[in-house]
């Protein structure tokens, strides 16, 4: 088998740089730029002359622009018809849960090399425009816009960090989309951000390095083409390690009988499955004698159950059932019977086999650092601690300064446990 190898090399000619059809170009009747024209303060694209020539502005007020903070992504992508392609997925963001919804403020960036150094720096001072393009949107962005960086994908560079997101919520925005990375997330995740969300490919420490060589361009987004003035929507679930805790707290509030709704299901939707008129319209077809909601967090359930009574009349047993709960038919109807065990389910034995290198590596930083196991008695049903904390440790030398730390830490592992809610001390 043949492997071809490409290889993409840039080089300047001693007698200067030409591109490949300047020739057959000024042949063509190219027009020389007028003095100035260079420094203007938004890159010229004869694309967006095209564009702008062959359709009307569109007229999006304030109110347009709150209607589709608040409507569900799949309404505004039904109404996109033609232009359902321009969508784009894998950002993260660090306010999980806020939607933005502006105008874009497009720019371009491209790795740096002396050549394109030199001739931003030129540009910049002859538009007298700071040629940090960050620092740039500090100074111009309207209020309300949205910043839209293309900067490589999850292979590009980023474009800031904590200073510069601040500058830029400071003079307005609503928010900034990096195809690429940002630096900072620790701060951009924290109260001073909270109104300012920031959808990224990456987070990363590296410094900004990249150089913005278009300004309030069509730029392109992973696999969407955004242009300058575009009112764009982004939207972005909770960032990994934060959504769980968020979801057990929902869950619980469910099982007092109270409705839980957050800003990603104002409508009651998940993601991929039914909406709920689809819902509402299956059980009116359906007509059915019992009805056992599954699928979903807790409070998915309990909410499609209430669905379920609201459309049968309350002609319908509805069986709002949870994990070791036994569901019984006959031909009166249904209920839910006694339950039986089920949940986490330790057992004591060992495995014969390979060992896998995770493993031995695991045991190896057990014998170099130690371990510390904490032991608690408590009553599986009413959640009450039995007996105080104990810590086995292994791998440590005990002596007055790690007594009194191993004692301290057993006074908070119970302060700790007597905070939790029931259901997490009896693993509901």
């Amino acid at each position: 088998m043949r492997i071809g190898i490409m290889m993409l090399v840039a080089a300047l000619l001693a007698s200067g740089a030409a591109t490949a059809q300047e020739n057959d170009t000024q042949k063509a009747g190219d027009v020389a730029p007028p003095d100035g024209f260079r420094a203007n303060r938004s890159s010229y694209s004869a694309i967006m002359d095209v564009i702008r020539s062959r359709q009307a502005e569109a007229s999006v007020s304030e109110e347009d622009l709150a209607r589709l903070g608040e409507m569900q992504l799949e309404d505004i992508w039904r109404s996109l018809g033609d232009y359902r392609s321009n969508y784009v997925r894998g950002f993260r963001s660090t306010q999980p849960g806020r939607r933005v919804a502006g105008r874009a403020l497009t720019m371009r960036f491209l790795p740096p090399r002396p050549d394109l150094v030199a001739a931003i720096d030129q540009l910049a001072a002859e538009g007298d425009w700071d040629r940090r393009y960050y620092a740039r949107a500090a100074e111009e962005a309207r209020p309300g816009d949205v910043v839209v960086a293309e900067l490589g994908g999850a292979d590009g560079h980023v474009l800031f960090g904590g200073m510069g997101a601040l500058g830029i919520r400071l003079r307005g925005a609503a928010g900034v989309v990096i195809d690429g990375g940002s630096r900072d997330l620790a701060e951009l995740v924290g109260p001073a951000f909270a109104d300012f969300p920031v959808f990224a490919r990456f987070f990363d420490v590296t410094t900004t390095s990249w150089l913005g060589v278009e300004w309030n361009a069509p730029v392109r987004i992973g696999t969407a083409t955004v242009l300058p003035g575009d009112v764009v929507v982004f939207s972005a679930r909770a960032i990994p390690g934060n959504q769980h805790a968020i979801e057990r707290l929902m869950n619980h509030i469910a099982r007092r009988g109270a409705r839980v709704i957050d800003d990603r299901d104002k409508r009651v939707h998940v993601s991929g499955h039914g909406s709920e008129e689809d819902l509402k319209m299956m059980l009116s077809l359906v007509s059915p004698r019992c009805f056992v909601p599954i699928h979903g967090e807790y409070r998915y359930l309990a909410h499609h159950a209430r669905l379920a009574e609201e459309v049968s009349g309350g002609r319908a047993t509805v069986l709002l059932a949870e994990n070791g709960d036994r569901l019984c038919f006959d031909e009166s109807g249904g209920w839910i019977g006694k339950p039986i065990r089920a949940g986490r389910v330790l057992i004591d034995g060992t495995r014969t086999g390979e060992v896998a290198d995770e493993v031995l590596r695991d045991r190896r930083h057990l014998a170099g650092d130690g371990v510390v196991v904490a032991v608690m008695a408590m009553n599986a049903h009413t959640g009450r601690i039995e007996h105080d904390p104990e810590l086995i440790t292994r791998g440590f030398v005990i002596d007055a300064t790690t007594g009194a730390l191993l004692d301290a830490a057993a006074f908070k592992l119970r302060a700790l446990v007597e905070e939790a809610s029931i259901e997490e001390r009896t693993d509901q």
